[in-house]
C-alpha cells in the first residue's frame, strides 16, 4: 500500500481492515500484559508510593476537599501539578468509596474526605485503582500511536512503531505508577491524532476532540504544552491548505478553529476549577510564570519551584540539553531502535517530507518550549513525548527493511526483540525490587528495637518492620557531630539518592545548597571513619537497563552497622 503524507495524496481508510486488526490486537494485548504485570508493586504501603513524584492514594481526595470544600474562591492551588488527573482519579475512586460507605467499612470518615479509613487495604485499593487508570491509558496510547503512524506513513510502519513504543522503558515503568506522565502522554497523543485527522478532514467534532484533549493534557501536566503547540501548527497548516486548495471555505475554517479553541479554553477552566475558584486559577498562573507574591508563596508553596518557564538558553546549554535528551531517549527505546528511528527520519524526509514534519514539528515544540523549563539534565520522564515521536519514525525503517530479503527481516525481528527484552526487564526489576530484599533481611536479622538511620524519603525507602525504630534526621543535622550523638545501630543508604544527604534547595532559590559538613559526613561514613562498616548490599539488575536510569526503578541499597568494640 502506498504511504500517504499529511494532507497530501490519498488518505488511509479510517477503519482498520481485517488484516490489520489481528496483529494490532496482539501488540495491544502484549502492551497490556507488560503494563499490568506486578501492578501491586510495593503495596500495601499506606499513603506512600515507591515512585518519585507519583500521586499518592489520598492526594485526589485531599485536593477535592481543598478545591471544593474550602469555600468559593478560596485561592488555594496545588503548587506542584495541575489537578486535572486528580479529578479523573476522584471519579474513578467514587464507586469504591461508595461501596465502603454502603458496607459500613468507612469507619474513618469523619470531618474530611481524605480520612477514609485507617485500613491499609482500603488505601491499597485506591492506589491500585490509580495504577489501573495508567495501565488503561498506556494501552490506549499504543492504539493511538498506531493510528498516528498509519496516517503519516502507512499501516506497514504503524505496526512496527506501536510494537516498539509499547516496550520502551518509560512506557512500561510509568504505566505501573500513578505518575502523571502516562496520563499526560495519552491526552497529548489523542490531540496529536485529532490534529493529523484535521489535515485531511473538515469535521467540527475533530476540532472539539483536539481542544478537549489538549486541555486535558495541560490540566494533567503543563509540560505537554510544547508538543501541543507543535500539533496546533500542524492542524492550522492543514486547515489553511484545504482552504487554499478550494476544499473548504475560509469562513468554515475559521469557525472550526475558533470552536476548537473555545472547547480547549472551557476545558482548561473546568479542570483547573476556575469557575468555582478563579483566584486559585490566577495564582496557579502566577506560580507557573514566576510572579507569585511572596506572602502567597510562603503560605501555599512548601519549597522552591522546580520549573523555570520562559527560560532562553544559550547555544551551549541547548547542545548539552540535546545531548542528554538523546541519551535518555536511546536508553528508553533501546539503542538499536534509536538507530532505526534516525534512519527512518532520513527516509521520511527524503520520500515524504510533509509526513515527516508531522513528527518533527511537535518534537521540536517539546524540545524548545517544554524541556528548558524542566530540571536539568533531561531524564526519561521529561523526554517521554519526544521518545514516543522518535520511536514512531523507527517504524518507517522497519517497514522499509521488511520488504527486503529474509536476512534483513531477521534483523528487524532481532531489533524489535531487543526492545521487548528491555521492556520485560522493567517488569523483572519491579518484581525483584531491592526494597523487598531489604525488608526480608531486616525481618530476619534486625533485633527488636534496632535504631536504623536513613536519609531518604519513604518513597525511596523500603517498608521497615514495626519492631525497629527509624531515624530520619533533618538536613541541618546530617553532620559528624550530630550523627555521633545519635549513634544509630545501622545506617541504610539508597545509592541513587545520596544527593539527598549532601544537597538541597533553598525555599525559594532553585539553586542547590551544598553545605561542606554534609559532604564531609558522607565521605567519612562511606570510608569507615565513623566506626560503621558495610554488612549487606541489595541490588537487582537487567543487562539491557543501566542502574539509575530511573531513580525509582530498582534502586540499590547498602546497609552499614556500627563496629563492635
Amino acid at each position: 500500500m502506498p504511504v500517504g503524507e499529511v494532507g497530501v495524496g490519498q488518505r488511509q481508510g479510517a477503519r482498520l481492515s481485517s488484516e490489520e486488526r489481528g496483529p494490532l490486537a496482539c501488540v495491544v494485548l502484549i502492551a497490556l500484559a507488560l503494563y499490568a504485570y506486578h501492578i501491586w508493586w510495593g503495596l500495601p504501603n499506606g499513603n506512600v508510593t515507591w515512585t518519585v513524584d507519583a500521586i499518592t492514594p489520598l492526594t485526589p481526595l485531599s485536593i477535592a476537599q481543598k478545591s471544593f470544600l474550602s469555600g468559593w474562591n478560596s485561592g488555594w492551588f496545588y503548587f506542584k501539578y495541575s489537578i486535572g488527573h486528580c479529578l479523573v482519579l476522584l471519579v474513578v475512586y467514587l464507586p469504591y468509596i461508595a461501596l465502603l460507605v454502603v458496607t459500613g467499612r468507612s469507619h474513618g470518615v469523619k470531618k474530611t474526605l481524605h480520612h477514609l479509613a485507617d485500613s491499609p487495604h482500603a488505601i491499597s485499593m485506591l492506589s491500585l485503582l490509580g495504577r489501573l487508570v495508567s495501565v488503561v491509558m498506556g494501552t490506549a496510547t499504543i492504539w493511538l500511536l498506531y493510528r498516528v503512524t498509519r496516517r503519516l506513513f502507512g499501516r506497514e510502519s504503524a505496526l512496527w512503531s506501536a510494537a516498539a513504543a509499547s516496550a520502551s522503558l518509560g512506557m512500561v515503568f510509568y504505566a505501573h505508577t500513578t505518575s502523571l506522565d502516562i496520563p499526560s502522554l495519552f491526552w497529548t497523543v489523542l490531540a496529536w491524532d485529532a490534529a493529523l485527522e484535521l489535515t485531511v478532514t473538515s469535521r467540527q467534532r475533530d476540532t472539539l476532540v483536539f481542544g478537549a484533549a489538549s486541555a486535558m493534557a495541560i490540566a494533567t501536566k503543563e509540560q505537554a504544552v510544547g508538543f501541543l503547540i507543535g500539533c496546533t501548527v500542524i492542524l492550522v497548516a492543514g486547515q489553511v491548505r484545504q482552504w487554499r486548495r478550494g476544499d473548504a471555505r475560509g469562513v468554515d475554517v475559521v469557525r472550526r478553529l475558533l470552536v476548537g479553541a473555545g472547547m480547549g479554553v472551557f476545558m482548561i477552566l473546568l479542570t483547573y476549577n476556575a469557575f468555582y475558584n478563579p483566584l486559585g486559577f490566577y495564582r496557579r498562573l502566577q506560580f507557573l510564570t514566576g510572579n507569585l507574591p511572596a506572602d502567597v508563596w510562603d503560605k501555599l508553596v512548601p519549597r522552591a519551584a522546580y520549573i523555570s518557564p520562559g527560560v532562553l538558553l544559550g547555544l551551549q546549554a541547548y547542545w548539552e540539553m540535546f545531548r542528554e535528551a538523546c541519551w535518555a531517549m536511546a536508553w528508553s527505546m533501546g539503542f538499536p531502535w534509536m538507530a532505526f528511528a534516525l534512519i527512518g527520519l532520513v527516509l521520511a524526509l527524503r520520500r515524504m517530507p510533509l509526513a515527516a514534519l508531522g513528527v518533527i514539528v511537535p518534537f521540536m515544540g517539546h524540545f524548545f518550549l517544554s524541556l528548558p523549563a524542566m530540571p536539568q539534565p533531561p531524564n526519561v520522564r521529561y523526554v517521554l513525548q519526544m521518545t514516543i515521536a522518535l520511536t514512531l519514525l523507527g517504524g518507517v525503517t522497519g517497514a522499509a527493511l521488511w520488504a527486503r530479503g529474509p536476512i534483513v527481516k531477521a534483523l528487524v525481528v532481532a531489533v524489535l526483540a531487543y526492545t521487548y527484552a528491555a521492556g520485560i526487564g522493567v517488569d523483572y526489576l519491579l518484581a525483584r525490587d531491592p526494597r523487598y530484599q531489604v525488608e526480608h533481611w531486616l525481618a530476619e536479622n534486625a533485633p527488636p528495637g534496632t535504631r536504623i538511620e536513613t536519609y531518604h524519603k519513604a518513597t525511596l525507602s523500603p517498608r521497615f518492620p514495626a519492631n525497629v525504630k527509624v531515624l530520619r534526621p533533618k538536613f541541618r543535622h546530617i553532620n559528624k557531630a550530630d550523627f555521633e550523638r545519635r549513634a544509630p545501630d545501622m545506617v541504610l543508604l539508597n545509592m541513587v539518592d545520596l544527593e539527598r544527604i549532601t544537597e538541597r534547595y533553598d525555599r525559594r532559590d532553585p539553586v542547590m545548597v551544598q553545605p561542606p559538613e554534609n559532604t564531609e559526613f558522607l565521605q567519612a561514613l562511606m570510608q569507615g571513619e565513623l566506626g560503621y562498616h558495610e554488612i549487606a548490599a541489595f541490588h537487582a539488575s537487567w543487562p539491557l537497563i543501566p542502574d539509575g536510569i530511573m531513580r525509582s526503578l530498582s534502586p540499590p541499597f547498602v546497609l552499614l552497622a556500627r563496629r563492635q568494640t
